[in-house]
């Protein structure tokens, strides 16, 4: 296995400059902040509700400007390093070799910050929302603004249901991309069949989230429609994807929300919960194409 990379935080964060040509304006930036914090109040019950999973939505919700977000993803890295590297000793060489980490988490924290939207950390269940990244969005696409908001944090909460309802999430997502992080594996059979794993992983996540959003939306968010429209030709961006290249974001979305709907058609509301209720019930990569095949396998 590879050693703990160790990461210059100040200079990354130097490097990313997220929010130097973002900022909104201060009474903007009030009003704006004051919506999603009602749109998340409304979001929570609703992602409990319609996940028809058993876990409960974040405990903590944060609005968040750019360089607000990136000091939070900081934290939530070095806190996913010490689970992956628990017992890893810190040499004056690591933290040489940090200046070059840090070049490279500050050009991924740069480009991942431009148009995420929210994001949960499932080590400290909290929920950041991107205040001027949501209201750019907004402004951009015309959406009304509390549909659009609305839409968002019942998505990122959802991804909190999620982890509430699968304890072991969290530990198989962290050996996954333990795995997928060590040189060594990109090398063998093994690594990339850890990628696979990773890659369905995620795909469900993100679609059934995009899923949970959509569905609540029917009846909550009068220009839904619009909205799937316009970021169903969207690429979404992911700090995940920038670290680990072979994890195509847009894809996840899109080929994980027509698995979900898949699902959703032929075994109801309730089809999903299988797959959070055991790791061997997640459905791999060849099933996220084929629903009926999954259904096959967990619901016999």
């Amino acid at each position: 296995m590879t050693s703990r990379p160790h990461i210059s935080w100040p200079l990354a964060l130097g490097i990313a400059g997220i929010g130097r040509g973002n900022q909104l304006e201060p009474v903007d930036e009030v009003v704006t902040r004051q919506a999603l914090r009602v749109a998340s109040r409304q979001a929570a019950p609703l992602a409990e509700e319609y996940s028809r999973l058993p876990g409960k939505s974040a405990a903590e919700v944060v609005v968040v400007d750019g360089p607000g977000w990136a000091q939070q993803t900081a934290s939530m890295v070095e806190g996913l390093l010490d689970r992956m590297w628990p017992n890893a000793a810190t040499r004056w060489w690591h933290r040489l070799g940090g200046l070059g980490y840090g070049v490279v988490a500050g050009v991924a924290l740069r480009a991942a910050g431009r148009g995420l939207l929210g994001q949960y950390d499932p080590l400290a269940d909290r929920l950041l929302l991107l205040a001027p990244n949501l209201r750019d969005q907004q402004l951009r696409h015309h959406f009304v603004a509390e549909d659009f908001f609305l839409w968002v944090a019942i998505h990122e909460h959802t991804h909190a249901v999620q982890f509430h309802s699968a304890p072991w999430l969290l530990p198989l997502l962290t050996e996954l991309v333990t795995e997928v992080a060590d040189e060594n594996l990109n090398l063998s059979r093994g690594g990339q069949h850890t990628l696979t794993r990773l890659q369905a992983l995620m795909t469900l996540l993100e679609g059934h989230a995009d899923y949970v959003a959509d569905t609540a939306g029917r009846t909550r968010i009068p220009s839904l429609r619009r909205l799937r429209a316009a970021f169903s030709h969207e690429t979404p961006n992911s700090m995940l994807a920038r670290l680990l290249p072979g994890v195509d974001k847009s894809a996840q979305y899109r080929q994980g929300l027509a698995f979900c709907k898949g699902v959703g058609l032929r075994a109801g509301r309730d089809g999903l919960r299988p797959a959070f209720a055991a790791a061997e019930n997640l459905p791999t990569i060849a099933e996220i194409h084929d629903p009926q095949a999954w259904l096959r396998r967990v619901h016999g």
